[in-house]
């Protein structure tokens, strides 16, 4: 990414940023490549003829970025994966990996700022579990649903013994989360 700094007295209060800048930008980067990429092959569809009623769509690593700005009226179905907090979601409770500074819990911040945008532009937002649904903003929640992955959620018990193995075998995406994703879509269909 080149940035061009224009101030009369340069470096004026650009001192401190302009050297420090790029290291935190440079995850919200590589999103803004990957939506780049995608609104570019969504552009090829659409010279083609292509118009999507509804996208559903993964915005964990940046592609949903620019859609509405392809597509303008389609839906967008999100799957909120994950939202990222500074302290007591998933940073912090590893002594091993706990750095306690400023720079550490900006940069954990900083990793929402994709999804932030994403969910402003969703129209809908799936999620696997309430945990996840309430750590996202309150905001983005009104637009969120619950589509459980496992038939029975007392299996989660066994997740925690051998997370792998157990998702594998247990995660049912067509019996159990298909008939409700494609409630869902039918729902954002019909609006």
């Amino acid at each position: 990414m080149n940035i061009l700094f224009i101030h009369q007295n340069f470096p004026g209060q650009y001192k401190y940023l302009a050297p420090a800048l790029h290291p935190w930008a440079a995850e919200f980067e590589t999103k803004v490549i990957r939506a780049k990429g995608a609104a570019r092959a969504c552009l090829k569809l659409k010279e083609r003829g292509f118009t999507p009623d509804i996208i559903c769509v993964h915005p964990g690593w940046g592609e949903s970025l620019l859609l509405k700005d392809v597509f303008f009226d389609a839906k967008i179905i999100s799957f909120h994966e994950f939202y990222y907090h500074p302290r007591g979601v998933d940073v912090g409770f590893d002594p091993e990996f706990n750095e306690n500074s400023f720079e550490y819990y900006a940069k954990v911040r900083l990793k929402n700022a994709h999804l932030l945008l994403s969910y402003e532009n969703s129209d809908k937002i799936i999620t696997p579990t309430h945990w996840q649904k309430m750590v996202a903003p309150k905001w983005a929640q009104e637009k969120m649903e619950v589509v459980f992955m496992l038939e029975n959620k007392e299996s989660l018990q066994d997740i925690r013994k051998n997370a792998r193995e157990t998702i594998v075998s247990k995660y049912d995406l067509k019996r159990v989360c298909l008939p409700k994703q494609i409630e869902i879509v039918e729902e954002m269909g019909r609006q």
